[in-house]
């Protein structure tokens, strides 16, 4: 008995010493490109990705989760602007998402030429989010570029970064606040920490991915472990999009991704990225659920009772 839980103690201390280590050494990593691959793959993600077909539904009730977190999220942001709402569904899917888009007063009551007078980025751009993670996005939240505010995916004060000079977005509690008008690869990042929350980008198997590969996707990827999963999700979802190579780790804007391979096996199990990569966001509104992992918090109650066990017996 002693033996056991002795055993099974050092397992768990090594799994978290490996994981701080891996965290502490995210800066050190090489990289797979260096500098941000989001504009570089956007434009293909667009071309790609198929368009589901919308139709526009009732708003719902004020008192509803998704309208509260507009209204949340509007007054933080909108301060002084036009709030336009549309609730929405598309044809792959059997669930709605809620638009709330800010329009500054000046321009609310005037017809604006292209896309400012309407919600195409939006469903454009929506509608391309393979469903698994669309489904992880309830709410989407449009501000203008020029809205002040902080970089924190938690929507709390923190160090302004480059980002925050370009368009970009956020996502909490499933809503995603968009700065300006990001690319769709933006999109699918958001999406992805939804998809995820901390269950898998915490995970002792993510952390251990990452220090078995030899590189990370970009320098964004190196913020900490959640950004670093994001960001190969996005980088995920494009590769399979893409043409590949008789070697299967080669892309002509990317070169050899097979410094990664450890992480890109992992969301190789996903459901997400069970289909063909032609029909990937015609996959359907069914989701496995990614069978959760031991977090941080688990890791030490976990370890906490196995050092009272092992000290009773």
């Amino acid at each position: 008995m002693k033996f056991t839980g002795f055993y099974i103690f050092t397992i768990i201390i090594q799994a978290t010493c490996t994981t701080t280590r891996v965290s502490e050494s995210l800066l050190q990593k090489p990289l797979l490109h260096p500098s941000d691959i989001n504009p570089l793959i956007s434009p293909r993600l667009y071309e790609t990705l198929v368009e589901s077909d919308y139709f526009i539904t009732e708003l719902p009730p004020s008192t509803t989760t998704a309208m509260q977190r507009c209204t949340q999220y509007v007054t933080q942001f909108c301060q002084g602007d036009s709030v336009q709402r549309l609730q929405v569904g598309f044809t792959d899917s059997n669930k709605t998402w809620l638009l709330c888009k800010c329009t500054p007063r000046k321009l609310a009551q005037v017809v604006l030429p292209g896309k400012a007078d309407n919600w195409s980025y939006l469903l454009g751009h929506l509608s391309r989010i393979p469903v698994p993670l669309r489904e992880y996005i309830h709410v989407v939240v449009s501000t203008p570029l020029e809205t002040e505010h902080t970089t924190s995916s938690s929507l709390a004060p923190t160090k302004p970064s480059l980002r925050s000079t370009l368009p970009h977005g956020m996502m909490s509690q499933n809503t995603v606040v968009l700065f300006g008008e990001p690319s769709i690869a933006t999109w699918i990042h958001e999406a992805a920490h939804g998809y995820s929350g901390e269950r898998l980008s915490s995970s002792v198997r993510w952390v251990e991915a990452i220090h078995r590969d030899s590189c990370l996707p970009d320098p964004y990827s190196r913020t900490n472990l959640e950004e670093a999963f994001a960001q190969t999700v996005m980088l995920k979802v494009y590769l399979q999009m893409q043409p590949v190579s008789s070697e299967g780790t080669r892309d002509d804007l990317l070169g050899d991704v097979s410094c990664m391979r450890h992480q890109l096996d992992i969301l190789e199990g996903l459901s997400i990225f069970a289909h063909d990569r032609r029909s990937l966001s015609r996959s359907g509104s069914t989701l496995e659920i990614v069978q959760k992992e031991a977090t941080w918090w688990e890791l030490w109650v976990i370890t906490s009772f196995l050092v009272i066990l092992f000290m009773l017996s």
